[in-house]
């Protein structure tokens, strides 16, 4: 499972988002890729991810989709390996996510 760094801050801004590494880089993210990334302050399920990135963004996503883009982001250092377990229902994720989009 995985969270996102202690060291990192993922922020949604107009044209999608901002990755930051504190004192180190910034990255400018899409909004899949920032929806994808603020999931992981709500949940470490990516059944759960999968399913509502599926939903807000309409693209077809499973798990082992997920699975790649936690690969990618661990390579950028804006998420870590954790043992913490974070568990949220699908309808209230994709709530949160919309709310968020619509904000």
């Amino acid at each position: 499972m995985y969270k996102i760094a202690p060291n990192a801050i993922v922020r949604r801004e107009f044209f999608g988002g901002l990755g930051i590494i504190l004192n180190q880089d910034n990255f400018e993210l899409d909004e899949f890729s920032t929806s994808f990334l603020r999931c992981l302050h709500h949940t470490t399920d990516c059944h759960v991810i999968s399913q509502a990135l599926t939903r807000v963004h309409e693209v077809q996503m499973t798990p082992e989709h997920v699975e790649s883009l936690y690969e990618e982001a661990l390579e950028s250092g804006l998420i870590v390996r954790s043992n913490e377990t974070k568990l949220i229902e699908v309808d209230k994720l994709v709530q949160i996510m919309q709310a968020e989009l619509d904000d």
